[in-house]
């Protein structure tokens, strides 16, 4: 997640990386004015400017300090005014709330289950889950060959290669490179940004190569029902879950 070591380096140039991520195909037929969202881990926002035009009251949620404060400057360029809370998802407790939709874009789930149990992480996340409400994830699917926007099966492990290229705010032209490897059923994939032959920065991490199947098991241990999953947009799948009505805060 973004709390991890490397992402304090890389919070300057987040919004602009993250810019392309698409949005989730579900999350439009969910918003409506007053609705209590909190997106985890935010990094600067994913989906900020939607949730804003909505009229939903926003919670960003990030272990990172930097990256919120990145956060915050870019809510500001939006006009929007969303909470910020810093805290690893792992310990937040129901008074971070209470939230009506919880959402975690951009595969930060098979990140954060690279190194924590699926179970244990989503009941934590959970806990500030009105029960009846919503948790939202964007997740990589291992079952589909299909690239996304910082994994693609069909690219040969170890090889660099050029996956995005942006803008900054002074106008400078900058570079991301990737490359990626895949051991049982983990993937580490390294990124380099570059501005002509300086490296910005150089971070790593790595993902768990769920099954929809696997991540709809720990759902229902957490205390979700109706747990779906529906394709979405950019290579990645969306899985929509019900907090537990009986589930008590």
């Amino acid at each position: 997640m973004t709390g991890t070591p490397g992402y304090a380096a890389r919070a300057r140039h987040y919004a602009a990386e993250i810019s392309e991520v698409p949005q989730p195909e579900s999350l439009a037929e969910l918003l409506r004015p007053g609705l209590r969202v909190a997106e985890m881990p935010s990094g600067t926002g994913h989906f900020l400017a939607v949730y804003t035009a909505a009229g939903a009251e926003v919670v960003l949620i990030d272990a990172c300090s930097t990256m919120l404060e990145a956060a915050r400057h870019q809510a500001g360029r939006l006009g929007a005014q969303p909470r910020l809370l810093c805290s690893p998802i792992q310990d937040l407790t129901a008074q971070a709330g209470p939230f009506d939709l919880i959402v975690m874009p951009n595969a930060a789930l098979n990140q954060l289950t690279a190194d924590t149990a699926a179970a244990d992480l989503l009941t934590a996340a959970a806990q500030p889950l009105e029960p009846g409400g919503l948790l939202l994830a964007q997740v990589l699917d291992p079952a589909k060959d299909r690239a996304c926007g910082f994994y693609n099966p069909g690219v040969s492990d170890g090889v660099w290669h050029v996956d995005r290229e942006f803008t900054d705010e002074a106008g400078q032209r900058l570079t991301r490179h990737r490359r990626q490897r895949c051991h049982h059923g983990l993937v580490g994939i390294d990124f380099e940004l570059r501005s002509r032959s300086e490296i910005r920065y150089h971070h790593h991490v790595t993902l768990r190569l769920s099954t929809a199947g696997d991540l709809q098991a720990a759902l229902t241990i957490a205390g979700f029902t109706s747990v779906t999953s529906r394709p979405g947009t950019g290579g990645l799948i969306e899985l929509l879950a019900i907090r537990s009505p009986r589930s008590p805060r």
